[in-house]
């Protein structure tokens, strides 16, 4: 007999929304990961309307390294975003508790050494980054 139980999803807390668009390179709307972030790519889609910034992309998979070279892993960052004068950054948005897990420091420790040139921003919630 095949008894089956429904499970709970790991974090029910946080609800798939999709965004207006502007984030996928063919410019229409894709799901994020909590209705924050897509309030957030809302935002930047705004922020690329006014001409504060030039574009902006998400989901995008940057390739880790450790001092040897030997590589260790990857980071999928939530934006990467081209400012007016053509620099680029990646902006993560992380809830109150995601930006302390040991995984998303360690991961980000790793971003920054491999690429120190990118600065590496992490939105909370309640936060905006305008630039």
């Amino acid at each position: 007999m095949g008894y089956t139980l429904k499970r709970k999803a790991r974090y029910t807390s946080h609800r798939r929304r999709a965004c207006s668009g502007g984030c996928n390179p063919d410019h229409f709307s894709r799901w994020h990961d909590s209705i924050e972030e897509a309030n957030y790519c809302d935002q930047l889609n705004l922020l690329k309307k006014c001409g504060d910034i030039q574009d902006y992309v998400g989901q995008k998979i940057y390739y880790l390294a450790d001092r040897n070279g030997k590589a260790c892993g990857w980071m999928k960052v939530d934006f990467v975003v081209t400012d007016a004068n053509g620099k680029i950054a990646i902006h993560e948005y992380k809830g109150s508790l995601f930006g302390r897990l040991p995984e998303y420091r360690v991961k980000k420790a790793l971003f920054t050494w491999c690429y120190p040139d990118i600065p590496h921003i992490t939105v909370g919630k309640n936060q905006r980054v305008i630039q």
